[in-house]
């Protein structure tokens, strides 16, 4: 659960890979790789997401996107990130 990436659907509709740092009912609370090594040392602040706009990340989308590789996505195919 903490610490594992997730494909977060930015406020302007783009994709982003980030990191779950916490999570209740309606929000998903994710980070950069920089902001959650802050988080792990008592500083750094999580943003808040809509739970519907955090998703399982595809392996194979998840290596492309850490390759500054970004395509489309259409994200009514996208499954739901669920703890």
């Amino acid at each position: 659960m903490k610490g594992t990436i997730v494909l977060t659907r930015l406020y302007d509709g783009k994709p982003a890979l980030l990191r779950l740092w916490y999570f209740n009912r309606k929000t998903a609370y994710l980070a950069d790789e920089t902001e959650y090594a802050r988080l792990s040392t008592a500083g750094g602040f999580p943003i808040g997401f809509p739970r519907e706009d955090v998703f399982e990340c595809p392996e194979a989308l998840g290596a492309s996107m850490l390759h500054g590789i970004v395509q489309p996505i259409d994200w009514s195919e996208m499954r739901q990130w669920a703890p």
